[in-house]
């Protein structure tokens, strides 16, 4: 919404609250708006014209009608002049006007004269909103392991998933999943509450020592709550693990 300025032999005249459409080709003028305003209106003989009074003398516009029965109001906009114009040697813009290159790479522009007319730059500690989203990029998983087990339960790789939408017959809804690394054998328990996990793993590790042979060594897991209470590294503290 905005105003129409209308040139006359009075001065201007001014149309307030008009609408403006962007996607639309031609604005679009109410007639009751102008009535609202205090303009006068006389349609005839395919014309429109326009009067700043009941009087009728202070023409304003005088528009034709065209075949779909509107009439279109051409007006000239005035040529906008500059009389001072200054150029930008920022860091930031000349960072922007190579392709966004980094700031390093300025620097050596710069110093070894490689691009022409190119100012003396400063540091730039700022962060360039474009790099972050347009550069990133996610870092691929390293193709060597780092350390796999070369014994039974060497490394033990546990995870607790819950709590599920659905509860199982017995009422749980919580399971824990330990992986052997080195036989990649999988043992998987429920569990009713959370909380149960460290008893969970009591048990599971005096039934997997004993028909084993061997002792766990190593304990892997995402380091989540049910992992880092302080009981639960006391234990393994006093288990060796």
């Amino acid at each position: 919404m905005g105003s129409l300025v209308i040139d006359t032999n009075k001065g201007r005249k001014y149309v307030r609250e008009v609408m403006y459409l962007p996607g639309l080709k031609e604005n679009l003028l109410s007639v009751g708006q102008m009535d609202e305003h205090g303009y006068f209106l006389v349609f005839g003989g395919g014309m429109c014209s326009v009067y700043d009074g009941p009087s009728l003398e202070c023409l304003v516009m005088r528009v034709k009608k065209k075949v779909n029965r509107c009439y279109p109001l051409t007006l000239l906009s005035e040529n906008q002049m500059v009389l001072k114009a200054s150029v930008t040697h920022s860091t930031e813009t000349w960072h922007r006007r190579l392709g966004h290159l980094h700031f390093g790479g300025l620097k050596q522009l710069r110093d070894k004269e490689m691009v022409h007319g190119l100012p003396q730059l400063a540091d730039y500690n700022g962060v360039c909103e474009g790099c972050q989203f347009g550069k990133q990029h996610k870092e691929e998983f390293p193709r060597n392991q780092v350390y796999r087990a070369i014994a039974p339960l060497e490394l033990i790789h546990v995870d607790l998933c819950g709590p599920m939408k659905t509860e199982s017959i017995a009422g749980n809804k919580y399971f824990m999943l330990l992986i052997d690394d080195f036989t990649t054998m999988i043992w998987v328990y429920f569990l009713r509450y959370k909380s149960d996990a460290f008893n969970c793993f009591k048990k599971f590790k005096a039934m997997a020592e004993l028909q084993s042979g061997f002792k766990i060594k190593t304990l892997r897991s995402d380091r989540e709550g049910e992992f880092k209470s302080s009981e639960f590294d006391q234990f393994c503290e006093k288990e060796g693990i």
